[in-house]
This record gives structure tokens, C-alpha cells and sequence, in this order.
């Protein structure tokens, strides 16, 4: 399944918040880039023994793009990575890697969209604007494809257009 669009009566609502910790044990709130910055959460799918490097190094080879569209990367994975200090170098101040260990978060934003739309495995991207209004949603079976960045580039130029504050 690709794209699922958010009419405009959800958009009044922002997506749920949440504090997780990063690699390095700092806390993140989401509402704190309220007003301020895009949100991308993305929530991998969960899969046993999964090396999330190229995952991370896509968003990062695409971070230029993502400072000029104002956007923060939220990689949101279920458990600490095997090799936490290759992306611990790759973290950003627009790219931050979040650990939710319960699983709670990622269930919260399942809960946004249709009951069983989505399954552990699935893949899950959200995108919003700078108040937190969800405009998309991505959901796969699959990893990401080599469109994918452009995709989402695509989506936050067109928020701002439909933002331009």
C-alpha cells in the first residue's frame, strides 16, 4: 500500500506526542519542534536482526533537502541498533534516531489510521506540517524504494506551499 492522504478535519489535529530517548539517552519530545519544523516519523518495520544503516544513511544523504523544506527526521526504531555507534555519527539536529522500546508510539500512530491497515512488519511513515497536521501517511510491506526520499521531499514542498508560514 503507498500513500495514505489526511483530509483536512484531521489535519486540526495534531499527531500524538511522545518522549523517547535517542542512542545517546537524551530525551525528544516531539511537541517541543512544534510551530517550528515538519515532523517525518518513520517506524521500521519490525524484523529480527535488521541493520537499519542503509535506512539511516538515505535520510542522511538527503539531510540538505530536508534543512531547506524546514523538516525533522524522526527514525523511530523498536530496540537499540547492533552497531548503535556508526549511527550515533550520523545523528543530526534534523535527524534524530529515537529508540521506543515498548512499542507504544508506534501503536499510537497505527491507531491514526484505519484498524488493520497495519501489521508489525509493515514499514510506517508520517508527515505533517510545522503544527503537527498529518497530511500523509506510507505504508509498505517492504523497505523503502530509491524514490522514496523524493517522495517525501515532494510532500513537505507541498505543505509549504499550503503553509507558507
Amino acid at each position: 500500500m503507498p500513500w495514505v492522504y489526511f483530509d483536512p478535519f484531521d489535519r486540526n489535529l495534531p499527531l500524538p506526542d511522545f518522549v523517547l530517548e535517542t542512542l545517546t539517552e537524551d530525551c525528544i519530545q516531539l511537541s517541543s519542534y512544534r510551530g517550528l519544523l515538519k515532523p517525518v516519523i518513520y517506524f521500521p518495520g519490525k524484523q529480527p536482526k535488521r541493520d537499519y544503516q542503509n535506512l539511516v544513511n538515505g535520510y542522511r544523504q538527503n539531510l540538505d533537502q530536508y534543512h531547506q523544506e524546514d523538516a525533522v527526521i524522526f527514525i523511530i526504531l523498536p530496540r537499540i541498533p547492533q552497531y548503535i555507534e556508526r549511527l550515533i555519527e550520523i545523528e543530526d539536529s534534523q535527524l534524530r534516531i529515537l529508540i521506543d522500546f515498548d512499542g507504544v508510539v508506534r501503536q499510537r500512530y497505527s491507531e491514526l489510521l484505519a484498524p488493520g491497515m497495519i501489521v508489525d512488519k509493515d514499514e510506517i511513515l508520517f508527515i505533517a506540517d510545522q503544527y503537527g497536521g498529518p497530511y500523509a501517511a506510507w505504508i509498505s510491506k517492504t523497505e523503502p524504494g530509491k524514490d522514496f526520499q523524493k517522495d517525501i521531499i515532494n510532500w513537505l514542498e507541498f505543505i509549504g506551499i499550503q503553509c507558507p508560514e
